[in-house]
């Protein structure tokens, strides 16, 4: 068994309980839609967001890098800070490995 790296992007004004919100309705929607074992999306890291890393990286990508360095195959989600390049908004992106 794989796995995939998975994520989804949420607006940083929003606060962290909408946010948390949204991911749960992101997670159950994958899981109706991928199924409840090894889909390789959100839903196989669960509606829990294990920790919140507010390091404001200045690009997606170096969120998304740092994410996949750190975190590890079964745990629950990850949730990293970045800043929109263009609007300079505060954003989220919130993911990990999923099993496939």
């Amino acid at each position: 068994m794989g796995a995939t790296f998975s994520s989804r992007r949420y607006e940083g004004a929003l606060s962290r309980e909408a946010i948390e919100a949204r991911w749960k309705e992101d997670v159950a929607g994958s899981l109706f839609e991928s199924g409840h074992s090894y889909s390789g999306d959100i839903g196989m890291l669960g509606a829990k967001i294990a920790k919140w890393v507010d390091k404001d990286f200045d690009s997606l990508f170096k969120a998304e890098d740092w994410l996949v360095a750190n975190h590890e195959k079964y745990e629950p989600a990850i949730a990293v800070s970045y800043i929109e390049s263009t609007t300079k908004a505060k954003m989220w992106v919130i993911g990990g490995w999923c099993s496939s």
